[in-house]
């Protein structure tokens, strides 16, 4: 498991201790971020300023992006729905796409996922 974080790589191995590997570019560097609500749109809002040029796909169970600001805060918590406008921006920025009603473990396993991409962040929950 390795997570990015700018041009650092801190790459977990349950049975040795970490590794802390430096990245000289980050061009051409894919992200799976899995979960979309506000811990993985702020993983993935830290990575377009830390990592410019890195893909990011935004995995969600969910048909619709952004967790529990979509539909779970109270109407009349406007203001802190408007977060939503902050959180749109970053899916619709260069190099990100989410991709809705993925199901991590029945629809692609961890396995697949640290396969395809160069790092994985998991921020469901």
């Amino acid at each position: 498991m390795a997570c990015l974080a700018g041009n650092v790589i801190l790459a977990r191995n349950a049975n040795l201790p970490p590794k802390i590997f430096r990245v000289p570019d980050q061009q051409n560097r894919s992200v799976a971020i899995v979960g979309s609500g506000p811990g993985g749109m702020y993983v993935a809002q830290s990575l377009l300023l830390k990592a410019p040029g890195c893909r990011i796909d935004i995995l969600d169970k969910l048909p619709t992006p952004f967790g529990l600001i979509r539909g779970g805060v109270a109407p009349d918590h406007q203001k802190t729905k408007r977060v939503d406008q902050k959180y749109t921006k970053t899916v619709l920025a260069d190099g990100v796409r989410f991709v809705g009603n993925v199901t991590v473990g029945a629809d692609v396993s961890l396995d697949e996922l640290e396969a395809a991409y160069d790092a994985v962040v998991l921020s469901y929950g």
